[in-house]
């Protein structure tokens, strides 16, 4: 989806209150533009967005390395 468009549907109960975003929607659309490429766009959304990426990423990579330990530990033993 396009973050510049418009939501048909949000899950943002702020959005469904008030009619402006609340800052975790300008997050989801900072992290939308970066994985666009759009670093100005995304920085402009949410400054917040590069940073949350990488501890995301960084903690996706956590787990898997967890989950291939344990299930190559049940497997040896």
């Amino acid at each position: 989806m396009d973050p510049r468009g418009t939501h048909l549907f949000s899950f943002c109960p702020f959005s469904w209150l008030w009619k402006s975003a609340c800052p975790g929607c300008g997050l989801g659309h900072g992290i939308a533009y970066l994985f666009r490429g759009e670093w100005h766009a995304s920085w402009q959304a949410h400054p917040l967005a590069l940073p949350a990426t990488l501890m995301l990423l960084w903690r996706s990579a956590q787990l898997i390395y967890w989950q291939h330990k344990h299930i190559k530990s049940l497997t040896i033993t």
